[in-house]
C-alpha cells in the first residue's frame, strides 16, 4: 500500500489541494485497510487514526472521469463489504456513501 510520508495527515490537506483529493471516514480502521488495499495500485493513498475514526485520502489524478470512477468504485466496495456507511469530504463538503446491507460486526 502506498502511503504519503511521515507525518502526512489527510486533516491538513491545503485548500488549493481540495480539488484534487477525496478524504474518506471510517469507523472501521480494519475497513479502512481494505479501501486503502483497493484504491492502492491506482493512485496515491494517506491514512491516519483522528478521533476514533480512520481518514483515508486519495489523490485525484487530472484524467476525466477520475473522481467518478474513484467514487464508483468505493460505493461498490461499500456495497460488497455491507459495512453501512463511509463518509467522504470533497471541495470542502461532506457526503455520505450508505451500503444496500449491513452486514459488519459492530
Amino acid at each position: 500500500m502506498r502511503v504519503g510520508p511521515a507525518g502526512s495527515d489527510p486533516r491538513q490537506v491545503p485548500a488549493e489541494a481540495l480539488s484534487e483529493t477525496v478524504v474518506f471516514v471510517l469507523l472501521d480502521p480494519l475497513g479502512a485497510e481494505q479501501l486503502c488495499e483497493l484504491l492502492h495500485p491506482r493512485r496515491h493513498i494517506r491514512i491516519c487514526e483522528f478521533e476514533g475514526a480512520a481518514l483515508v485520502a486519495a489523490e485525484l489524478s487530472p484524467e476525466a472521469g477520475d473522481l467518478a470512477a474513484l467514487l464508483r468504485s468505493v460505493k461498490l466496495w461499500l456495497d460488497e463489504a455491507g459495512c453501512g456507511l463511509v463518509r467522504f469530504h470533497l471541495d470542502g463538503r461532506v457526503y455520505d456513501f450508505e451500503s444496500r446491507r449491513a452486514i459488519c460486526p459492530a
